[in-house]
């Protein structure tokens, strides 16, 4: 059964969210995990790295400092969508294709058997934008599902792009800003073949927003400069796929 409305979120238990930088939970699940919050479920953010390379304007956040504001934003964007669980792995931005794999694995598996997630949201195979910390983020997830000792069986889902959302305002704002960095297109699934397509209710749009102006580093100017409605209509979808 298709998992598309506020209630239905209550389906997916206790939430595991499994990142490589700060941000990334916010553009691909921020209004599920607000939701799943809102309902009373668990919720627990996993972070790989404190996203230090991203640097978009150095006069306004200077690359020396910039792990440490993106780590404070990150703390601002826990706030906002209400989630008290949260856990860096520790890791340089960019290096997570080069660590100890096995070591990484390991750090989730110990996450996993403490927190006993029902789901687990994450990157896709291809790291939606093809950064090679997603790529990673997504590896060392799988495994740790696979080796983690667990009472029940988790649902992985990987993150994915709504086709017609695509068509109609995330095309222009990936030519604009390069929002999908490393690839040319997004894994993009037409709504109806997704396992979650959720379309935000009001409240969870407007806190994935407070939660996108949180992130000041890394959004300020796709918020300053794309046309309003296209923010909106790019917030209004969260899609997932389960993995097979």
């Amino acid at each position: 059964m298709q998992i598309t409305t506020a209630k239905d979120i209550n389906k997916l238990g206790t939430i595991l969210s499994v990142w490589a930088h700060p941000d990334d939970e916010t553009f691909s699940a921020a209004g599920i995990l607000y939701t799943a919050r809102r309902q009373g479920q668990t919720v627990c953010c996993v972070t790989a790295t404190r996203g230090e390379l991203g640097v978009q304007d150095e006069s306004r956040w200077p690359a020396q400092k910039l792990g440490d504001i993106r780590q404070a934003e990150m703390e601002k964007t826990l706030k906002i969508l209400d989630i008290n669980c949260h856990h860096w792995l520790g890791y340089k931005d960019g290096s997570c294709a080069t660590v100890d794999s096995t070591e990484a694995v390991d750090k989730l598996i110990t996450i996993i058997e403490h927190i006993q997630p029902d789901t687990i949201l994450t990157f896709g195979p291809s790291g939606t934008t093809g950064h090679t910390d997603h790529i990673a983020v997504s590896n060392w997830t799988s495994k740790a599902i696979a080796g983690a000792q667990t009472s029940k069986p988790i649902a992985l889902y990987h993150a994915v792009v709504s086709r017609a959302q695509h068509q109609r305002s995330g095309m222009a704002l990936d030519e604009q800003f390069d929002i999908y960095f490393n690839t040319n297109e997004p894994p993009l699934v037409d709504e109806a073949k997704m396992d979650i397509c959720y379309h935000l209710t009001p409240d969870a749009c407007e806190a994935k927003l407070a939660a996108m102006r949180a992130q000041a580093s890394q959004t300020t100017t796709l918020l300053e400069q794309a046309p309003p409605e296209y923010i909106r209509d790019f917030c209004a979808c969260e899609g997932f796929v389960r993995a097979r």
